[in-house]
């Protein structure tokens, strides 16, 4: 009888090695202390999967933050910047194109999106038009002021004779880029720079040397009327004026009677 002969059956494949060493790793990983938490390579690998589910995508598609040095430009662009100045949509807010060009170069250099872009124009226009309107109410109470004291220097007639005066010491004497200038900057409102025109008017007038006045013989209403408050405050005159046997009566009263025509011109 024949003895048949077996093979040796061949041996079983190694189970792969699935363990893990942190310490095993190269540079700084090798002391990295949460990674000796791990002693599989299956438990590392889960972890990750882990953390790649939680953070709803991979590492690589986070942005990663420049180091000293180097741009930021990949940061911006990722976080929504347009990649160039001109890409930042504000025609609503420039009358004409370009207008805005320099506040985009800005923004660009500053990472801002669109709509951050946009807040903070926004913000800009709306302060400095909060500046505008403090400034406005800021003279327009100076203004105010100004009549007061005026009003109160200048009692009853006196403030309107005396306006008149500084008016037209203005006309008169004011340069067309000082009159701008006073207008602009609410300086002619001043009380102080109206008595001095006032002043300037008062005195030219006297001579009849202010324009609008009529012929050198007659006194223009404003003039008039201080020329008779002038009168009545000379105690001499008034004798004449009021004693109707004094000498010099008709010469006074024909005086007042030429003032009070002026004073009160025919319209």
């Amino acid at each position: 009888m024949d003895e048949s002969t077996s093979e040796p059956a061949a041996p079983a494949e190694a189970a792969p090695d699935n363990s893990f060493d942190s310490t095993s790793l190269q540079g700084e990983l090798a002391s990295e202390p949460s990674l000796r938490n791990f002693d599989s390579v299956d438990k590392l690998a889960q972890s990750y999967v882990h953390l790649v589910r939680k953070m709803g995508a991979p590492p690589e598609n986070f942005v990663q933050i420049p180091k000293e040095g180097e741009s930021w430009d990949g940061v911006y662009e990722a976080l929504g910047r347009p990649s160039e100045p001109s890409g930042y949509n504000l025609d609503d807010y420039e009358p004409t194109p370009g207008t805005l060009d320099d506040f985009r170069n800005h923004a660009h250099k500053m990472g801002l999106t669109q709509q951050q872009a946009e807040h903070l124009l926004n913000s800009s226009i709306n302060e400095a038009q909060s500046a505008q309107q403090r400034n406005k109410d800021q003279l327009n109470d100076i203004e105010m002021e100004a009549q007061r004291q005026l009003n109160k220097d200048w009692p009853g007639k006196e403030y309107d004779r005396n306006m008149e005066y500084a008016r037209r010491a203005f006309s008169q004497f004011a340069t067309p880029e000082l009159l701008s200038f006073v207008e602009d900057t609410r300086l002619g409102d001043h009380p102080e720079i109206l008595k001095m025109m006032a002043k300037i008017g008062r005195s030219f007038s006297e001579h009849n040397l202010l324009v609008g006045q009529d012929a050198p013989t007659q006194l223009n209403p404003v003039a008039a009327e201080d020329k008779i408050a002038e009168k009545f405050g000379d105690a001499e005159f008034n004798e004449a004026y009021l004693n109707r046997e004094h000498p010099n009566h008709q010469n006074a009263v024909a005086q007042m009677s030429r003032l009070f025509q002026s004073a009160n011109p025919p319209s």
